[in-house]
């Protein structure tokens, strides 16, 4: 062994030198990878409360009912419930058909950035369990830009 201790309980003696073992590298970038697309998925529902986040699926449901012409489903009748309430509060002129195409053309954006953000996460998580260096790791970096 040699004489130089290692710089970091993480180091290995490889091959004569002292490095960080590839999968555990592999797996640090990987972890990155992970946390950045849940972090733009996350930036996605900013600004929503919890409810709001929690009934998205019901309200997509309902608002493809309701522009389906089904307007007697338990979904569709949350959406046109949401809808009354709404104007009650204020939103002058809301109806229920109104909020259905809103919450559809939302859900609609929401599906596409939601592929690209899981498909990029995907793609980096491929080039980094093939990654033969930590060079190559290095050179694997999140951009939102290729998420969008």
């Amino acid at each position: 062994m040699s004489s130089i201790p290692a710089p970091t309980p993480r180091h290995q003696l490889i091959n004569g030198r002292w490095q960080i073992p590839m999968e555990e590298l592999r797996a640090e970038k990987i972890s990155e990878i992970q946390q950045a697309s849940n972090s733009a998925i996350a930036a996605m529902t900013a600004g929503y409360t919890v409810g709001e986040v929690q009934s998205f699926e019901q309200q997509r449901r309902g608002a493809a009912d309701i522009l389906a012409g089904n307007t007697e489903t338990e979904d569709a009748q949350y959406v046109a419930a949401l809808a009354a309430a709404r104007a009650a509060a204020g939103d002058e002129g809301m109806t229920a058909l109104e909020l259905a195409g809103r919450i559809a053309a939302n859900a609609a954006a929401a599906a596409q950035a939601t592929i690209a953000i899981l498909g990029l996460q995907q793609g980096l998580e491929v080039r980094a369990r093939a990654a033969t260096t930590p060079e190559e790791l290095e050179g694997i970096v999140w951009s939102a830009e290729l998420s969008s």
